[in-house]
């Protein structure tokens, strides 16, 4: 037998619903958004419970979900064009995931995009 090595490529993640998962939790992780970085630690969820099987019982999950297929949100650009339209787009939905004390920062600050 005899093996070579290959090179990575990046292939795009197929549609479907597991593509809005895996891109909510980048974005609470903030992967997609340096800014909301610096909030993972205070997050009252792990972001990885996007992709769990339970994860529709907890509803701060389904809601950051609806409303990422809603505006066919999957990418930041896509992202950015939904806050182009609606400035406070998923502001609720994120505050869910965390403590309450922390949301009028949220506000003011959002969306979390002044980070370049």
């Amino acid at each position: 037998r005899v093996g070579w090595p290959l090179p990575a490529i990046g292939v795009d993640f197929p549609e479907g619903i597991d593509r809005y998962k895996h891109f909510a939790r980048f974005l609470l992780e903030g992967q997609v958004f340096r800014k909301l970085a610096s909030y993972q630690s205070c997050l009252l969820s792990s972001p990885s419970t996007m992709l769990k099987t339970w994860a529709r019982l907890q509803p701060r999950t389904e809601s950051l979900l609806r409303a990422l297929v809603a505006e066919k949100a999957d990418c930041r650009e896509a992202l950015l064009a939904a806050w182009k339209k609606n400035p406070k787009y998923l502001l609720a939905e994120y505050c869910e995931w965390l403590p309450q004390a922390m949301h009028p920062d949220i506000e003011k600050a959002w969306p979390p995009t002044t980070d370049h």
